[in-house]
């Protein structure tokens, strides 16, 4: 009969996305210096994958995944997606405007990759969403099988394109090697991948 545990740590990413390439290098600094360094990101590329390939002025966007060296403890989900909004909001603050069609200059999200999945910490509810706390919902958009990872009916496809799953796929075995053997540490544990 399983008993209760502390979560196992987790590993964090952020997902930065702009049309100014400076901005999301800013929103990358502005980063690691509030939560450390990295040792997993993609350099900001142009991309079709964040809802569309342009802004509404028609504006290429451009996307960078940033990996947090350092496993954490699940929990600081709340405080990455309180301070990575606040990225967001002191970038808009600096450039004194918001950017195209009245989004932020740069949109950032965060999340974690565990053994089973990958977790969003978003802002507003919904139906896909679950309370975390200090307005904080929790979504998961991926789930790992076999096969690697599936998305869910309501997952963005940015989540699934080809350098996300790459990028998800190296965090999620850096976290599995980091554990020194998740199965022998928890052999009590059902379904340990």
């Amino acid at each position: 009969m399983p008993r209760p545990r502390a979560p196992r740590p987790v590993r964090f990413f952020a997902a930065l996305s702009g049309v100014d390439t400076d901005l999301v290098r800013r929103a990358r600094h502005l980063l690691t210096k509030r939560w450390g360094p990295l040792d997993l990101e993609t350099e900001p590329r142009r991309t079709p994958d964040v809802g569309a390939e342009s802004t509404p002025a028609g504006e290429p966007v451009f996307r960078s995944l940033l990996g947090f060296a350092e496993p954490q403890p699940v929990g600081r989900l709340v405080e990455l997606a309180i301070e990575t909004a606040g990225v967001e909001q002191q970038i808009s603050e600096d450039c004194l405007l918001p950017g195209p069609g009245g989004e932020p200059p740069v949109n950032a999200i965060s999340g974690y990759v565990d053994a089973f999945k990958v977790v969003l910490g978003q802002l507003a509810d919904g139906a896909s969403r679950v309370a975390l706390g200090a307005g904080v919902f929790g979504e998961i958009v991926l789930q790992r099988s076999a096969g690697g990872w599936k998305p869910l009916p309501w997952s963005s496809s940015d989540w699934s394109a080809p350098e996300s799953l790459r990028f998800l796929d190296e965090l999620h075995g850096r976290l599995l090697r980091a554990a020194d053997g998740v199965a022998a540490a928890f052999p009590d544990d059902a379904g340990t991948p």
